[in-house]
């Protein structure tokens, strides 16, 4: 018997306790709710805003939304919304309805609204809700080099001369397949990291593909070009090689110069002067 009205006592506080709250929320201009706090790929993601006129007339207001997480993965877009209320209205905007998949980053993400008036801000609220058990993020680089220890990178390389093409990542052990393309537009599957002749004059095309378990496939592109020979930079050589004594016979040219058109400038005034008076 004392269990029975234990149970309606504490039945009757939580029923008290959702009224009030109830009644609370309808005198709060903006309330964010989700569906959930925690999801995992396959869920949806339900964001909604309930909106309340304060005011005995009626009014146009504006919710400016914003969905961000903290490695900054996510692409932000301010969302806006317009909204006609009636006087004490209260009306209930869906935001966001999203189907969680892998190409969300596991990571915390932060919502946040603005609600305006008329285009005054009335108030501003902030969501938190989780993203896991998606996968991980994988950074992947291609490296071009003129040796095995890719001490030289480049993106310029001779005919005849050996090219290494290997990769950079942080992650151990990808799986890396790789496609390089010719000059010719023949294709060629190789593995990384590799050494070849560069063969051809002209453009050439890396692409390679990286997974491994936990993580997102990824794929880069990386171009290159073989040209016939080293570029001629002889002409350092011969500026190097002008003869010292040259140099005071430039700088005496370059005074003349100056001198000579100064002279022809006062001429000129001189002449102006006299062509005034008379």
């Amino acid at each position: 018997m004392e269990t029975k009205i234990l149970v309606k006592i504490m039945l009757a506080v939580l029923l008290a306790g959702f009224l009030i709250s109830l009644a609370s929320a309808q005198e709060l201009p903006l309330i964010l709710t989700i569906n959930k706090d925690v999801f995992i790929p396959g869920d949806t993601l339900i964001i909604s805003a309930v909106v309340h006129n304060l005011e005995s007339f009626p009014t146009r207001a504006f919710l400016e939304v914003l969905i961000t997480n903290e490695k900054e993965t996510y692409p932000t877009a301010l969302t806006p919304f317009e909204i006609q209320l009636a006087p004490n209205e209260t009306k209930t905007v869906q935001l966001y309805n999203i189907l969680v998949d892998e190409n969300f980053t596991s990571d915390k993400y932060i919502v946040e609204a603005r609600l305006l008036f008329d285009k005054r801000e009335i108030t501003s609220k902030v969501l938190e809700f989780y993203i896991q058990g998606t996968l991980n993020e994988m950074e992947v680089d291609i490296n071009l080099c003129k040796n095995s220890a890719c001490t030289e990178k480049t993106k310029v390389f001779v005919l005849n001369k050996d090219i290494y093409l290997d990769y950079a990542s942080e992650v151990s052990n990808p799986k890396i397949t790789a496609v390089l393309t010719y000059p010719d537009e023949t294709t060629r599957q190789i593995t990384i990291p590799i050494s070849i002749k560069a063969s051809q004059i002209g453009s050439y095309e890396l692409k390679i593909t990286a997974s491994k378990e936990g993580y997102k496939t990824i794929t880069k592109t990386e171009q290159f070009a073989v040209i016939e020979k080293e570029p001629d930079i002889r002409y350092k050589e011969e500026i190097e090689e002008i003869p010292w004594w040259l140099y005071p016979v430039i700088a005496f040219v370059i005074v003349a110069a100056v001198i000579i058109m100064f002279r022809e400038k006062l001429f000129k005034k001189k002449n102006k002067k006299k062509r005034g008076k008379i």
